[in-house]
């Protein structure tokens, strides 16, 4: 990423949770999580999360594109989801 973020890495307190660690990248800009990716109690990586795009709306800002990925799926396509957030006033 090419913005200033701030890098937090995260652990569970609690044992029974779906990804037991996380690591965020904070933009010290907008103050949206552009990048959060997923680990399991082995410290696998297996999911990616990143804030594509974001625009500025009023007072703060707002994610346009959103893109999942699970890293485990190892299909020829590299299949992923992204979500696109169109605002209206």
């Amino acid at each position: 990423m090419d913005r200033s973020c701030w890098i937090f890495r995260l652990k569970a307190k609690r044992k029974n949770v779906a990804y037991p660690s996380r690591k965020l990248l904070v933009d010290q800009e907008c103050f949206l999580p552009l990048k959060e990716e997923l680990y399991a109690k082995s410290g696998k990586l297996l999911k990616i999360v990143e804030i594509r795009e974001v625009f500025h709306s009023q007072v703060r800002w707002y994610p346009r594109i959103i893109w999942f990925k699970d890293v485990l799926k190892k299909e020829k396509a590299q299949k992923s989801t992204s979500m696109i957030l169109n605002l209206t006033h």
